[in-house]
């Protein structure tokens, strides 16, 4: 496992970031108005921010449903002890995978992954229960998003 650095952030930092976070098309100018710092002072901070590695990228936030993606699905799954790593670089390369986590508990792998229909999930947990090295799964189907956040931490 590896340690990341911890970076310490103050109050324009966190103001920053929530204003990047709600529209990252927002301009310098914008976000330093919003916030009342000047612009040089914010566009500093985003660069500083960007080279410590706390803003990884800019990106977008499409809406799966829009573009045909209609079941979200939690997907755990028990692995074989010694194949845990190789399993889940194989699912990290499935495009339908969006999440991947390393869990604790009853199973070992917890996958987010969104598909267009039922019978997409279907075939796809059927094609992981052909592995061996997959013990089990289960499968909960999202029903409705109650809160969805591209921020990892609550800003």
């Amino acid at each position: 496992m590896t340690t990341k650095k911890k970076i310490a952030l103050d109050d324009i930092d966190y103001k920053i970031l929530k204003e990047l976070s709600m529209d990252s098309e927002k301009g310098v100018k914008e976000i330093a108005e919003k916030i009342g710092i000047p612009v040089s002072t914010c566009f500093n901070r985003i660069k500083k921010l960007k080279e410590l590695g706390v803003i990884k990228r800019f990106t977008i936030n499409v809406d799966p449903s829009i573009i045909g993606y209609d079941v979200t699905a939690a997907i755990h799954l028990n692995v074989e002890g010694p194949y845990l790593e190789e399993i889940e670089k194989t699912l990290a390369e499935n495009p339908n995978i969006l999440y991947l986590y390393d869990i604790t508990g009853e199973y070992d792998v917890l996958a987010i992954a969104r598909f267009r229909s039922v019978e997409e999930l279907d075939k796809f947990i059927k094609s992981l229960l052909k592995n061996p090295k997959i013990k089990r799964t289960i499968t909960n189907v999202i029903l409705r998003v109650v809160k969805e956040s591209d921020v990892k931490v609550p800003l």
